[in-house]
């Protein structure tokens, strides 16, 4: 799990620490999986976006993503918080850069693509983030990989300063979450936040 990114526009500001969520947890304990649905338009085999062009992907699993907002939302609730929003084009950022995770097999908040076995940055999260929500003025992103469940997911974003930071941020009124299947880990996550002024 690399540790969320934020920014705020036109003040742009950022927080970004390097760990990686890869088998946290006790891997006996877990349960199931989710699972690549037979969504309509959810192909994982197709071509990659490259960096933050092209469209987003259909969810693999609707489910779990809206599970992991859920379990944002009752971390809210316990600290007497203004749930998050679900707002679809902040879920197709999270989830166009899950895939794109998943597909380079790599983890990081900005896109790369994978040229002759080296991975090239083809832009910023930010970047990536505002293509779909433009008008946003506050935004951060949290993202994991290896974990299977959402459950594993949000438990480990809140072990984090910084993740949790992000998880329950006044700042914040909606959320998109996005997840593939894939690559080394398994798992790719992500959670897109934003806010107003």
């Amino acid at each position: 799990m690399r540790c969320p990114a934020a920014v705020r526009t036109p003040r742009i500001y950022a927080l970004v620490a390097l760990v990686e969520l890869v088998g946290c947890g006790d891997p006996g304990a877990r349960k199931s999986s989710p699972q690549a649905s037979a969504t309509p338009g959810a192909d994982s085999t197709a071509a990659p976006a490259i960096g933050c062009a092209g469209p987003a992907p259909a969810a693999v699993d609707a489910q779990a993503e809206q599970e992991v907002l859920e379990l944002v939302n009752a971390e809210r609730r316990q600290h007497a918080l203004a749930e998050l929003r679900a707002v679809p084009p902040l879920a197709d950022a999270a989830r166009l850069h899950a895939r794109d995770m998943a597909n380079d097999d790599y983890v990081d908040h900005d896109s790369f693509d994978r040229s002759e076995g080296r991975l090239m940055k083809t832009c910023e999260w930010s970047e990536r983030v505002l293509r779909f929500v433009p008008d946003e003025h506050q935004l951060a992103e949290n993202i994991a990989a290896g974990a299977s469940t959402p459950q594993e997911v949000v438990e480990g974003w809140m072990r984090s300063p910084v993740h949790r930071r992000n998880v329950l941020g006044t700042a914040f009124t909606e959320l998109g979450v996005g997840y593939w299947p894939g690559g080394n880990a398994g798992f790719y996550w992500v959670a897109d936040f934003a806010g107003g002024q």
